[in-house]
């Protein structure tokens, strides 16, 4: 039932807020909403470009994090890869980082020439239900959240992706656990500048209900392109998630990595 409006400043402008709403209100049809918008930043002497685009929600989709890890089937883990390998409709170009239990890898997408980062599970955990759920329920989570300070899930068309694992945009960078190791030291500007970037990456989050749980050097990359980014909803909590690796309710866990 809510309906969204869109339009340019050539809309905007001429037209008072209370006027946009009330014109926005008072057609039924969404084109119709869209038409008006116009026609009346026009009356009202608007000479600017006048876009408007209505949309209106019509119902929810019922494809939710239930939905996500009661599908049925669970996709398979793949084996370990290797350059030049082909998953699915990704060419692997490297493996990025690894941890106990999750592989990143550097792909591109054969239909698109796109590069972007795929995230799976260690073929050892191919029968840990309880992991597989868990790279499912990060996925969900992830794409929650736009926002610059974290890395955008890209949407996979189901039909297509016969193994388990996500992709995200990727940004070329090193972490600041990368950047410690090779020596750098952080002025104190510096490390203030971080933890700026960090305080608005993680109230992105907060305002979603979602709790990060392991912030770490190594979970923050500082991009090539200037931006900084948090990785890595491992072990996030989510309000209203009832899955045990992403619930407080967790027999008293404390996840994350304790020196941190």
């Amino acid at each position: 039932g809510d309906r969204f409006v869109l339009c340019s400043d050539g809309v905007w402008g001429p037209l008072a807020e209370a006027a946009v709403l009330d014109i926005a209100r008072s057609q039924r049809d969404a084109q119709a909403a869209a038409q008006a918008l116009v026609d009346g930043a026009l009356h009202a002497g608007g000479e600017d470009n006048a876009t408007a685009l209505v949309a209106d929600v019509l119902e929810i989709p019922t494809h939710s994090w239930r939905t996500v890890i009661g599908s049925g089937t669970m996709p398979q883990v793949p084996p370990r890869l290797k350059p030049g390998q082909i998953i699915d409709d990704f060419e692997v170009l490297e493996l990025v980082h690894e941890s106990r239990a999750t592989l990143l890898y550097r792909v591109r997408a054969q239909a698109t020439g796109q590069v972007l980062a795929l995230k799976t599970l260690q073929p050892c955990l191919s029968e840990d239900r309880a992991s597989c759920e868990g790279l499912l329920a990060e996925e969900w989570l992830s794409k929650r959240i736009v926002s610059p300070y974290f890395a955008q899930v890209v949407p996979l068309h189901t039909a297509s992706r016969r193994h388990l694992y996500y992709a995200m945009r990727f940004h070329a960078g090193a972490s600041l656990q990368c950047q410690l190791d090779r020596g750098r030291h952080f002025s104190i500007p510096a490390a203030l500048g971080v933890a700026h970037h960090v305080s608005k990456g993680l109230g992105v989050l907060h305002r979603l209900r979602i709790l990060h749980r392991d912030i770490k050097p190594s979970n923050i990359l500082e991009c090539d392109d200037g931006g900084m980014r948090i990785l890595d909803l491992g072990v996030a909590l989510a309000a209203g998630v009832p899955y045990p690796e992403l619930n407080a309710e967790d027999g008293g866990a404390r996840p994350g990595t304790p020196s941190y």
